[in-house]
């Protein structure tokens, strides 16, 4: 049994087979302040320390309109994320620079031509299969398996799950820029 006064969040969270979609996580500063709705949580992790260790994943975004002009927004709270990081060559990285050059295989932008010298060489590099798909080191070929893109086409790709291809993604900027030729 446990003896921590969290002690019922591990028992309610830890039971296996149960699933806790639709809990409302909500968090303050200190006691003093009033609660704030952080979304719509499901319990990812419980880990039985003292006090109970939870790692939530959020479904549910909040959207502008569903805020109240009342509400006090805050930000800089220091919290512990724990997150699986892939290690990057830094080799492979350049050898895929080298054979493609610091534009954007989607969209060609070029952060050199654009900002100079701050911008030169600053890119991307997309790998074709995630790595998080993979799970573990592999043999990786830098003009087989990477592209470099910007960062806004990067953010797009990953906006899905699994991400979007390069050609999806392309096909999309293509029929984005013939809608707006258009009007």
């Amino acid at each position: 049994m446990l003896t921590s006064t969290t002690s019922w969040l591990f028992e309610a969270f830890a039971k296996p087979g149960c699933s806790h979609s639709d809990t409302y996580i909500l968090w303050r500063e200190d006691n003093k302040e009033p609660f704030i709705f952080a979304g719509i949580g499901n319990a990812e992790e419980v880990e039985d320390i003292t006090p109970v260790k939870i790692i939530w994943t959020f479904e549910t975004e909040i959207f502008p309109d569903e805020i109240s002009p009342s509400t006090t927004f805050r930000e800089g709270t220091v919290c512990k994320v724990s997150v699986n990081a892939y290690e990057r060559n830094p080799v492979v990285r350049q050898k895929c620079i080298e054979h493609y050059g610091a534009t954007c295989y989607v969209c060609c932008f070029n952060f050199g031509k654009v900002f100079g010298e701050l911008g030169e060489g600053f890119i991307h590099i997309h790998h074709l299969r995630p790595l998080s798909e993979i799970g573990e080191e592999y043999e990786v070929n830098p003009v087989e398996d990477l592209r470099p893109v910007c960062p806004n086409c990067h953010a797009m790709i990953h906006r899905r799950s699994p991400p979007l291809t390069i050609e999806e993604i392309n096909a999309l900027l293509l029929k984005s820029a013939a809608n707006y030729s258009a009007t």
